[in-house]
């Protein structure tokens, strides 16, 4: 914990919180350096013991890793990189979204804890999960069900309703390039609020079909009205 980069990336985590100011964020009151020369800050105390961690959190190992690997960005991964901004924060935001859809983490906890820190970094910034509609298809049949009655559906409704704009979406904010992510949450949100409001998604292709597909389903009813006044000259 003595080394300059140590010390430097304390010194870059504790002005970024000094920076934030938020209900929900524990105010920084102090810093300084220790006798011995350890560098502290000292933070709003916060009574966090009213139920365990959950044991997906990869426990912090000896080395220069540090931070919950299962929600870090591929740019926070690769030490050589300074380009970590809002990006990251759409990233686990993404992680958050692929989690809620599926009951499951686009990197398995387990399998990173067998890991070295070298390969970890790897798997964050090269491997690509699977569609959350095709991580859900693997799903035990206990916690697929357990997942529908959560979102109050059967379990194929479940699966099928990810297919598509929310599989869009939620790659789109885990791309592993930060440039072809969100660029903020809002953008995040936005796309979002579109899937609730059957509205084209930015994270869908750009195709006719799925715009008219889109267009119908807004429109159900007019649309039905349409195709059997088309229909009805016809018969007669």
């Amino acid at each position: 914990m003595d080394t300059k980069q140590v010390i430097a990336g304390f010194e870059a985590e504790r002005q970024a919180l000094a920076l934030l100011d938020h209900p929900n964020i524990a105010d920084v009151f102090n810093a300084g350096t220790t006798d011995a020369g350890r560098p502290y800050f000292a933070m709003e105390y916060v009574k966090a013991i009213s139920q365990p961690l959950t044991e997906r959190v990869l426990v912090t190992q000896q080395g220069r890793f540090v931070g919950t690997a299962e929600y870090m960005s591929p740019e926070q991964a690769d030490l050589t990189t300074r380009d970590i901004d809002t990006r990251s924060d759409v990233y686990m935001l993404g992680v958050i979204l692929y989690e809620l859809l599926t009951g499951a983490l686009p990197c398995d906890p387990e399998a990173l804890r067998e890991c070295g820190v070298v390969h970890i970094r790897h798997i964050i910034r090269e491997a690509g999960p699977k569609t959350p509609s095709t991580r859900l298809s693997m799903t035990s049949g206990r916690e697929s069900t357990k997942l529908a009655q959560l979102r109050r559906v059967d379990a194929r409704t479940s699966g099928h309703q990810l297919q598509g704009d929310l599989d869009w979406i939620t790659l789109k904010a885990t791309e592993k390039e930060s440039i072809r992510r969100y660029q903020t949450a809002h953008a995040l949100a936005g796309d979002i609020q579109r899937h609730l409001d059957n509205e084209p998604v930015l994270a869908g292709p750009p195709g006719k079909i799925y715009r008219l597909k889109k267009f119908v389903h807004r429109h159900r009813t007019q649309a039905i009205g349409i195709a059997v006044a088309r229909v009805l000259p016809g018969v007669c």
